[in-house]
C-alpha cells in the first residue's frame, strides 16, 4: 500500500496511527489487550499468528470493512 493511499484509508475510517498494545503471554500463546480501546482485544496461538490477529482486532473495532 502507498503513502498516499494509507493516509486515505486511515482518513476515512478515523484509525489513529499507532495503536498501544499490552501483550501477556498466556498457557494457550499469547492474549493482547488495547487499552485505549474498551473491549478490545485479541489471542494467538503463537508470534507469528500475533501481528495478524492484532490488525484484525483493530479493523474490527473501527468497523473497517474487509
Amino acid at each position: 500500500m502507498t503513502e498516499t493511499t494509507l493516509t486515505q484509508v486511515l482518513e476515512k475510517y478515523s484509525l489513529p496511527r499507532s495503536v498501544r498494545v499490552i501483550i501477556h503471554p498466556s498457557k494457550s500463546g499469547f492474549y493482547v489487550k488495547f487499552p485505549e480501546y474498551a473491549g478490545c482485544f485479541t489471542v494467538a496461538e503463537d508470534p507469528l499468528e500475533l501481528y495478524e490477529k492484532i490488525t484484525d482486532a483493530v479493523l474490527t473495532y473501527f468497523e473497517v470493512p474487509r
